[in-house]
């Protein structure tokens, strides 16, 4: 009975992590980029209270702080960015800061193939559809988009 109980404990304790998890949907790139309020190519300056950045080329949205705020380590929606490396980001605002998570685009620069790269110059997430499930920016990405 005493083993039942644990079994039982844990499962719902399993259950629980895996239902407050990060979630995502599964579109390319260029979809996350037209839902995105920034998408930028940056360089990772310093890593104090959050990424300190430096601003190689803004492709959507231009003016953005210098300042990116991530789910923090121990989220399951955390990004984890490396200083002296530089990534294309995607976003969106969140008072004084850029807000990036796992269900956004941040992806080494160097990793990307050139055809990504030329439809990122080319801009060609501008006229975008409409949004891939809510209307709130800020939860587009969320578990919301189950």
């Amino acid at each position: 009975m005493k083993r039942r109980f644990v079994l039982y404990l844990i499962t719902v304790f399993d259950l629980f992590v895996f239902s407050i998890s990060c979630k995502c949907p599964e579109p390319d790139i260029i979809d996350t980029f037209c839902h995105a309020d920034f998408v930028g190519h940056i360089k990772v300056l310093a890593k104090e209270i959050g990424p300190g950045v430096k601003h190689v080329e803004s492709f959507k949205d231009g003016n953005w702080p210098e300042q990116i705020t991530t789910s923090g380590k121990d989220s399951s929606c955390s990004v984890e960015l490396e200083i002296g490396k530089d990534y294309i980001l995607s976003g969106y605002k969140a008072s004084s800061s850029i807000k990036v998570t796992k269900c956004d685009v941040a992806t080494e620069w160097d990793y990307l193939r050139m055809q990504e790269k030329r439809q990122i110059w080319l801009k060609n997430f501008q006229n975008c559809e409409a949004p891939l499930c809510v209307q709130n920016k800020a939860a587009l990405y969320t578990s919301l988009c189950n």
